[in-house]
């Protein structure tokens, strides 16, 4: 009898130790993907025009667009290291994406697509970023914009020219 009660203890203290599906203590996973939002700003389209009506962007959205700005830099930093050969050169004309605030506004083109306008800078002073649209005519790497098309994954780049 005393090894049957102490048979009984034992299963009673193991199944008492198991987590009921409903505990509190369950683990959830989210699977949503993680983009750091310190250096972006997402920037409401409000202009008038026939061509582009405004969107909103998903955190798969987000995700996308930064690596296609990798991709872009990547792309960007080979031509110009080909190009140059002076290396203090180089380090005025390579982009380190880690440099650069960004503006994020989305749309949708004529055709349907959902297109986002990247509005990357390196200098954000005496502006608002997250809240008020910074633009520069000059000003070399500093500022740059690519629309970046998100249903083709393509995208188109506009530098600065130099000051």
């Amino acid at each position: 009898m005393k090894k049957f009660c102490i048979s009984l203890m034992i299963c009673s203290i193991f199944f008492s130790c198991q987590q009921s599906p409903n505990s509190k203590n369950q683990r959830t996973f989210n699977t949503e993907p993680k983009v750091d939002t310190s250096y972006i700003a997402i920037i409401p389209y409000h202009e008038k025009n026939e061509a582009r009506k405004a969107t909103n962007l998903t955190s798969t959205d987000l995700v996308d667009i930064d690596s296609i700005l990798v991709d872009f830099s990547k792309d960007y930093n080979s031509h110009i290291s080909k190009s140059l050969s002076n290396s203090e050169d180089k380090k005025n004309y390579l982009i380190n994406l880690r440099d650069y605030k960004r503006q994020y506004t989305p749309t949708k083109n004529i055709n349907g697509e959902k297109e986002v306008i990247v509005y990357c800078m390196c200098d954000v002073s005496n502006v608002d970023w997250k809240h008020e649209s910074k633009i520069v005519r000059d000003g070399g790497k500093c500022y740059f914009t690519l629309t970046i098309n998100l249903t083709t994954k393509k995208y188109n780049i506009y530098m600065n020219g130099g000051a």
